[in-house]
């Protein structure tokens, strides 16, 4: 139960980056038709922080109860996500650091952090029959 718990914030938290990084997205495609990051941009500034912090505490609470592989394979995960949504990003908007490819790169850097906690984790992990793979 309480992997679901941890399971359940690392989802909501990165549910909630991705929509603030998304929200940049869709003005740039709509040629800021409806003007998310004007209008909006406290709102999703916020939504971004917090979903970095609960996504992060959410990923290391859920990753305790795996295993060693587990946690290095969520590691590479971590570190890859910021750079496969800049990429399929960057038809849309480039990489103008004045758009929303810019808050892709601001986000590497704690993703990078949490890939490496993660990797740590993995290496102090002792063996797979002392940890539960909650799958």
């Amino acid at each position: 139960m309480q992997s679901s718990i941890w399971k359940a914030g690392a989802i909501v938290g990165a549910t909630l980056t991705l929509t603030a990084v998304a929200a940049g997205y869709v003005d740039v495609a709509t040629h800021f038709r409806f003007n998310f990051l004007s209008d909006y941009f406290g709102t999703l500034l916020l939504a971004g922080l917090i979903g970095v912090v609960m996504s992060s505490v959410g990923l290391v609470g859920w990753a305790r109860r795996m295993g060693r592989g587990s946690k290095a394979r969520m590691a590479g995960l971590v570190f890859i996500s910021p750079w496969i949504v800049f990429l399929l990003g960057y038809p849309i908007a480039g990489d103008n650091v004045h758009g929303p490819a810019m808050l892709v790169v601001v986000l590497m850097i704690p993703a990078i952090v949490l890939a490496v906690i993660l990797l740590i984790m993995a290496g102090l992990t002792r063996s797979p029959e002392h940890t539960i793979d909650p799958g």
